[in-house]
């Protein structure tokens, strides 16, 4: 599943099977939602856009049109 690692905080932001989003850091583990409401676990925060990133819709990468 995809998985980035935050710039500044170095947390870990995995996108699960069933949807939801979960943030490790410092040996603690939470789950969201791609929206940032939070499903379980310690931390009750985390970066939006990385959420957002993570577990937003997916572009396809098909073909790209070029209008001239």
């Amino acid at each position: 599943m995809p998985e980035l690692k935050h710039p500044m905080s170095g947390a870990i932001y995995e996108l699960q099977a069933d949807g939801l989003i979960k943030v490790e850091h410092r040996r603690r583990i939470d789950r969201f939602h791609p929206d940032g409401r939070h499903h379980s676990g310690e931390l009750k925060q985390a970066d939006l856009h990385l959420l957002g990133w993570i577990g937003g819709k997916q572009l396809s990468r098909g073909p790209r049109r070029v209008d001239e």
